[in-house]
């Protein structure tokens, strides 16, 4: 069973966050369909920081340690290059 199912067994509405050793990735995760109105109110009356939403809600965390950088942003084009290295196995 993947990790995110695994984390959130036993939960309702399973609301878990994948989360690294620098931290929470808020947008990888499972979110519940069934919280989306509440969602979207929340971010109607302003809230803008996913994780205090999610806390809000019991949130969980599912740890991904294994060895690189499992959620790289590529925003650059260094990105980019980084990124290929990784692939190649040389960063």
């Amino acid at each position: 069973m993947p990790r995110l199912q695994l984390a959130g067994e036993g939960m309702a509405h399973p609301l878990v966050l994948a989360r690294t050793p620098d931290g929470r990735h808020p947008t990888f995760g499972l979110w519940p369909v069934a919280l989306r109105e509440d969602l979207r109110t929340a971010l109607q009356n302003g809230i803008r920081k996913v994780v205090m939403w999610t806390d809000q809600h019991d949130g969980r965390s599912a740890m991904f340690d294994d060895p690189g950088e499992p959620f790289f942003n590529v925003n650059t084009p260094e990105d980019l290059i980084c990124a290929q290295g990784m692939l190649e196995g040389d960063a």
